[in-house]
C-alpha cells in the first residue's frame, strides 16, 4: 500500500490524473469532507479529482496520502 500512496502523491503533484485514478477501483469511497457529499463511481471521482488538479497554486503541496482511514507518513 506504501508504494501506492506514493505513486498517488507523485501523480498528484505532477497534475497526471490517468496515474492517480489507477489508485482507485469501483469499490472507492471518496470522501470530500465535513458537509460534502462522498463520491462513489470512478468518473464522479475523477471529475473532483480534475477539479483539485485545476488549482495550480496548490501544486507541490500534497505530501501524504490518506489510505483505507489511516493517514501515511
Amino acid at each position: 500500500a506504501l508504494g501506492v500512496d506514493r505513486m498517488f502523491v507523485r501523480a498528484m503533484n505532477e497534475q497526471d490524473i490517468e496515474t492517480v485514478m489507477k489508485t482507485y477501483d469501483e469499490s472507492t469511497v471518496f470522501v470530500q469532507g465535513p458537509g460534502r457529499e462522498n463520491m462513489t463511481r470512478l468518473d464522479n471521482i475523477r471529475r473532483v479529482l480534475a477539479e483539485f488538479l485545476a488549482l495550480r497554486p496548490l501544486r507541490g503541496l500534497i505530501h501524504r496520502g490518506l489510505s483505507a482511514g489511516r493517514r501515511r507518513p
